[in-house]
């Protein structure tokens, strides 16, 4: 972490067992709380969401949402204000083909009760964690569904449950996980990818569509 006042920088750590790579990703707004990844075991590839704090410091890995997942990251710009909430995606890299697709299942971090996961889009079996509101309580995803099954993208309120699509701006076009939103999720940025005409792009959409 570095302090732009006077350019001092904290070193955040790693995990005791894989010393080679560390990453921040997402930080809160007084600067307290940050969240990335870690390698998290001896000779591996694989990664795990983590949270560092400031105080200390420290650095403590966030649960895989499945006992079978081997990797896991947080998405960019994908903490609350206080730090207290995180958006992340886990996967299985036995059966994960990319960076999206099968073996992704996006989730929701809440420090101090756990991981739960983010819901699928009807007829969908993957999805990733984009971004979250500053308050924690919206989450912007992409997945798969059966209108899209190339992934689309949607919101999820996690105090209602509820689940909302906002579609795709080009149909059969590849969703990243490269995304963003406003705090009410009124207008949201995401990138797409054309999988037959290797071409990628950005998208905005707002109250009048994509």
């Amino acid at each position: 972490r570095v302090a732009t006042a006077n350019l001092s920088n904290l070193p955040l750590g790693h995990l005791p067992a894989n010393v080679t790579l560390s990453a921040a990703t997402a930080i809160s707004h007084d600067g307290s709380v940050l969240y990335g990844f870690a390698r998290y075991a001896a000779s591996s590839t694989r990664n795990q969401a983590v949270r560092y704090t400031a105080a200390g410091p420290t650095i403590t890995p966030i649960p895989f949402l499945d006992a079978a997942d081997t990797s896991s990251g947080p998405a960019g710009r994908g903490t609350s204000d206080d730090g207290s909430v995180r958006v992340s995606t886990s996967n299985n890299d036995n059966v994960l083909v990319n960076f999206y697709g099968l073996g992704n299942r996006a989730f929701r971090y809440v420090h101090g009760v756990g991981v739960s996961a983010i819901p699928l889009l009807a007829g969908g079996d993957w999805n990733m964690a984009m971004a979250v509101s500053p308050n924690g309580n919206l989450a912007l995803v992409g997945g798969n569904s059966t209108a899209a099954p190339n992934g689309e993208v949607y919101l999820h309120n996690a105090t209602s449950g509820t689940v909302t699509p906002l579609g795709t701006p080009g149909a059969g076009w590849d969703v990243s996980n490269a995304g963003g939103m406003t705090a009410d999720g009124s207008v949201v940025a995401v990138t797409f990818g054309d999988p037959v005409d290797p071409v990628v792009g950005g998208f905005v959409r707002n109250a009048s569509g994509w």
